[in-house]
Parts: structure tokens; sequence; C-alpha cells
């Protein structure tokens, strides 16, 4: 059985005209003739009658449809299924990502993975790692792009993913820090007013914690642009990352400079529930994301 020759044959019906259906299934003309005598060999009688402009099927021709048609559909379902299930390069990514995604980083990612697999289509949530980890656990997302907690909790599992570096912006008139510099040391902050995400909260503190102090935290923001707000006030220094950082429109009152002499840096990863009944596309996606095998 040539499947091929079944849907074309499906689509000579359906079209009433040889020349028509050449046409639409992109095959020269006398090459689809040939594949139709073959079908009425193989069955030992006519499938159509040829007249000067159409064809008709005939009754052996009828039969033949209708099966041919129920068997290029159950070879398209079959087709879709494998892909889907098995393959991974067809059906729905179900991710999470934080609110602020790096877009270098997740549109490089999501522009090469959409060119390899053109038929996955996504389903994008975007919110808080936690509200993400939750998101996790319902089972509504099969994969979060996330800030990494420092202690993960047993059920969850990371893969991959960047790491980024804190900055620190400040207004240029602000009473703690200078402008002339290149960098900010960590002891530097010691004591200055911090105004950082929520996100941020865990390690800033053991960063703090390793340099030898707490960390003066003067408000916990749920968006940038409110840690930002501090700073812009002269009222704290803001604590933001690398990626942050290259989105940020500051004016010229406004400074933004590394931080040195830190071991704790932030980091994103991908994370999954443990043990978790994963689709084919979201084990295919992780498997790319993190450039090797783990699926």
């Amino acid at each position: 059985m040539n499947i091929e020759y079944y849907k074309n044959f499906v689509k000579i019906a359906e079209l009433g005209n040889i020349s028509l259906a050449a046409k639409a299934l992109l095959i020269a003309q006398p090459s689809l003739s040939k594949q139709i005598q073959t079908l009425e060999k193989d069955f030992g009688t006519a499938l159509l009658k040829r007249n000067a402009r159409n064809v008709e099927l005939t009754t052996a021709g009828e039969i033949f449809y209708h099966k041919a048609k129920l068997i290029c559909e159950i070879d398209n379902i079959c087709h879709d299924e494998i892909h889907t299930s098995v393959i991974g390069n067809r059906g729905k990514l179900k991710i999470g990502i934080t609110i602020s995604y790096p877009d270098w980083y997740i549109e490089d990612l999501f522009k090469d993975f959409s060119d390899l697999f053109p038929q996955i289509t996504y389903d994008i949530r975007e919110d808080s790692s936690d509200r993400l980890m939750e998101l996790l656990r319902q089972g509504i997302i099969e994969v979060a792009f996330i800030r990494t907690p420092l202690h993960i909790n047993p059920m969850f599992m990371s893969f991959g993913g960047i790491e980024e570096n804190f900055m620190a912006v400040y207004h240029k008139n602000n009473p703690w820090l200078s402008q002339d510099v290149e960098s900010i040391s960590i002891t530097q902050l010691k004591d200055v007013p911090l105004s950082i995400s929520h996100g941020f909260k865990e390690r800033v503190e053991q960063m703090f914690n390793e340099a030898g102090f707490e960390p003066n935290i003067l408000s916990i923001n749920s968006s940038r642009t409110t840690t930002l707000m501090w700073a812009r006030m002269g009222k704290a220094v803001g604590l933001v990352t690398t990626d942050s950082f290259k989105k940020l429109k500051l004016t010229p009152a406004m400074i933004c400079r590394p931080i040195t002499g830190v071991n704790t840096i932030p980091q994103r990863s991908f994370v999954t529930l443990k043990n978790a009944n994963l689709s084919a596309v979201t084990k295919t996606f992780i498997n790319f994301a993190v450039g090797k095998t783990i699926f």
C-alpha cells in the first residue's frame, strides 16, 4: 500500500479532474495517471470513468474513495500523535517565564527553537517566580524559567539557565555613593538604604551576610519600576541585574555601576516538577534550551 497514491486518488475524486488534481498536488499529470493505473491494476477493476473533460467514480471507485479517505485520516492522526507524544516536534509548549525576563536570552532561545520546530505552538504565562512554581504544581504549565531560589523545594528540578550580576542604581546627588567610580564594592553598601525586588530578597540577604553584615532594605517591590523610583528620589540605592540594566532608560541624573566583591549571584534556570509526566514537546524544549540531552 502506497499511502501517497491513496491521498492523490482522494484529491482526484474530490476535484473530479486529473489535470486539476495534478496541479493541486504539484505532480505531473502523466505521473498521476500512472498512479491510478497502478491502483486499478492492484484492485483488478476500474476506479474511474473517464470522459473528455472530467472523471467520475465507478462503483469500485466510490468504495475505494471512502476507505482511502479514512485511511489517510488515520495516517494523519498517527503522524500527529507520534510527533506530538514521542518525537516532540509538534504540539503545544506550556511554559512560564518571569515578568522581568531577560529579553536577549529568551527572544533568541524562542526564535532558534521555533525555527527548528515550526509546528510547535506556545502557551506562555508571565508571572512572579513564586506564582510560576505554583502553576507548575497545578499542572497548568510544565516548565518555568525563573529566578532560581537558593534552596529549591525538593519537589522541583532545575536545569541549565544563565547567571547575572548585580548592579547598583542611584541618584548622582545621593549621600552615600560617588558617581566618579567604575564599580561599587559590596562593603560600600553597608547601612545604605536599598530598594530591591521580591525575587532578589533571598540572594541579596545571603550576599550581604557573606560580606559580614545585614542589608538595610528600605523597600521590597514587585516591579523594577518601583525599585528604581526610590533611587530616582535619592532615598535608596536600587539593586538590579545586568539584564535589567540593559532595559533601563536612565536620566543623566541616574548612575548605574556593577557591584564587586560578591560571591552570591542571581541565577535563572528552567524548573519542572520532579517525576512529572512531561510532554514530548517540553522534553524537546528543555534538551534544546540547556544544550544537552536531559530527557
